[in-house]
């Protein structure tokens, strides 16, 4: 039985600020701990773009892209390299990972982080994206009403953090959420790599967000 191995949390330097390694070094990382596809997650937030002002919004769009678009030119057919985002929203102390997401989206739609939690969850569902809580038992997060999201992130791997992820996965079983794990990637690995095994490759955003849907997989821990 094949496995692919798929990373759904990964931020790089060109545009996470607190990422540590550039988008070819994260692909290297992936490629030499055996992943063959990476969603790239980088930070989507107010301060990003308040650290771009002097640029129009299709400008910052483009920045923010930077990472992703050059992960994927470096990977080349070495490795699958999808697009997400980690946003943050105005006033909401919590992170959401969205997947499915297309550069086009983020382009026609403005002012994301601007939105609620309520707003964007129906933005997301209208677009057959996914919307998943990052780390949300994580301190300083708050709890969401699970009927606005598709998933919990119920492994998360940053060795800065305790994101308490034994609760988050109870939390995820309670409410019937899509499961997720991740690395939280900035850095050369420390804790035990996160990451989703599927038995069959992923190829696209829309395949990746149905292989969610179906549940068919199963965890890295």
């Amino acid at each position: 039985m094949s496995v692919f191995l798929l990373e759904t949390h990964a931020h790089t330097a060109e545009v996470s600020s607190c990422g540590n390694l550039y988008s070819n070094q994260v692909i290297d990382s992936y490629i030499d701990e055996g992943y063959d596809a990476i969603v790239i997650t980088d930070h989507f937030h107010l301060h990003f773009f308040k650290r771009n002002s002097h640029l129009n919004y299709k400008e910052q769009v483009d920045k923010y892209l930077s990472g992703y678009r050059a992960a994927k030119a470096y990977a080349g057919n070495k490795m699958k390299v999808f697009l997400g985002l980690e946003i943050s929203l105005d006033g909401d102390p919590n992170d959401y990972l969205i997947f499915g997401v297309e550069e086009e989206f983020l382009h026609k739609n403005k002012n994301l982080c601007s939105l609620d939690i309520k707003h964007l969850s129906d933005l997301v569902r209208e677009n057959n994206y996914l919307l998943v809580q990052a780390h949300p038992f994580r301190k300083n997060m708050r709890i969401v009403n699970p009927s606005l999201l598709d998933g919990i992130e119920v492994y998360n791997g940053n060795s800065g953090h305790n994101s308490s992820n034994n609760i988050a996965k109870a939390w995820a079983q309670e409410y019937n959420l899509i499961e997720t794990s991740g690395t939280d990637f900035h850095y050369y690995f420390r804790m035990k790599p996160g990451g989703i095994l599927f038995k069959n490759p992923i190829n696209t955003n829309a395949e990746l967000v149905k292989a969610l849907r179906s549940r068919e997989y199963s965890l890295r821990l």
